[in-house]
């Protein structure tokens, strides 16, 4: 269930605007954070299955008054697949990795004198 919170915040300053901003970003299930109103004091968060309450409560911890002005549930225009108009593109693979070398052969070496003592 996608759905957009409107929530007025007390934000005086473009650094409480930011904080408060990063607060909602971190709350699980937020998709996008956007600062509306005349003195752009509201934030509209659109996310999935967010908890307003509390999104507020960090809200009101992290930068100031907060209350709730709205909770709406957005529904999602369906497409129409009749036509295609653009064919999409086919990926490429690519293949990371080292080049490949040629292997290396080990040749045992005959000892001449195979009885003769190797510690010198």
């Amino acid at each position: 269930m996608k759905q957009k919170i409107v929530l007025k915040v007390q934000m005086t300053c473009e650094k409480c605007r930011r904080n408060a901003m990063k607060v909602a970003v971190a709350a699980p299930g937020v998709i996008s954070v956007a600062v509306q109103g005349n003195e752009k004091d509201e934030l509209v968060v659109l996310g999935m299955s967010v908890d307003a309450a509390c999104l507020t409560k960090k809200l009101r911890k992290k930068v100031g008054y907060a209350s709730i002005v709205s909770v709406e549930e957005v529904k999602e225009e369906k497409k129409k697949e009749g036509k295609k108009d653009k064919a999409e593109p086919t990926p490429i693979q690519f293949s990371y990795g080292y080049p490949s070398w040629p292997p290396c052969y080990a040749i045992p070496i005959q000892d001449e004198f195979p009885s003769a003592c190797n510690i010198l």
